[in-house]
């Protein structure tokens, strides 16, 4: 949530949020987030977890936000530079920055509370990276169908003003470039570039969101590779979006 909110007043995204607090205010709550997840870990002594556990713990997390903050980074870095220059795997290795890090985490501690064996917290560590970068590529794909076609919503996004390398962006550049190359490009694409270019922002989108349910498809292969080996729970399933 720290991490989200940061996000926000970096991307310049007018998010419910951010109108109603601020961006001070909300980089204040932010860093108090941030402060309070480790005072939560550190509290853990209060339940009997053992030192070397709650310092593996914290380990674990600094080292997920750390690999966030840089995926975040060169996200920010990469609204600079042309994005006929981004590939598919840049755009899955910022998302593995960026969510991936902090999912696999949330997984990998639970793992750890239950004491489940090496195998089955592997499983679940690369079950919770690939459906960070699944909701990653579907939260890009669902920001710009909102600023193409929903003028209702009280959310502002700034992923075309601010050029940033999403996916569906970066793929609806690579459907423009194939287009140019095509030699059968239509006549009304010739003669109407806006129409052009939303029209390959939809594609990116629809593509971008193929990419998202595979990635969806391939952690769902994951938790049946878990339970081959032990139950999951009809909770944890529904919490995983499995249900």
């Amino acid at each position: 949530c720290s991490l989200d909110l940061l996000d926000d007043i970096e991307d310049g995204d007018q998010t419910p949020i951010v109108r109603q607090l601020g961006a001070a205010r909300v980089l204040n709550v932010s860093t108090a987030l941030l402060l309070l997840s480790q005072k939560m870990l550190r509290s853990l002594a209060d339940f009997g977890i053992s030192a070397d556990r709650i310092v593996t713990l914290m380990a674990l997390t600094q080292e997920a936000v750390a690999i966030a903050i840089i995926g975040q980074h060169e996200d920010i870095v990469g609204e600079q530079q042309e994005i006929d220059l981004y590939t598919t795997e840049d755009c899955i290795r910022i998302a593995r920055g960026k969510a991936g890090a902090l999912l696999r985490l949330a997984c990998t501690i639970g793992c750890m509370f239950v004491n489940t064996d090496q195998h089955i917290q592997q499983l679940f560590a690369e079950l919770g990276e690939l459906l960070g970068i699944a909701h990653q590529f579907d939260n890009d794909s669902h920001d710009l169908y909102t600023i193409l076609h929903d003028q209702e919503t009280e959310t502002v996004k700034t992923d075309i003003a601010h050029q940033k390398k999403t996916l569906p962006l970066v793929l609806a550049a690579q459907i423009r470039a194939s287009q140019h190359t095509a030699p059968n490009i239509s006549q009304r694409d010739e003669t109407d570039p806006q129409h052009a270019l939303l029209a390959s922002y939809d594609e990116g989108i629809i593509a971008a969101w193929g990419i998202s349910l595979l990635y969806r498809e391939r952690a769902q292969d994951c938790l049946r590779a878990i339970e081959v080996r032990q139950p999951v729970s009809g909770e944890l399933r529904l919490l995983l979006g499995f249900a």
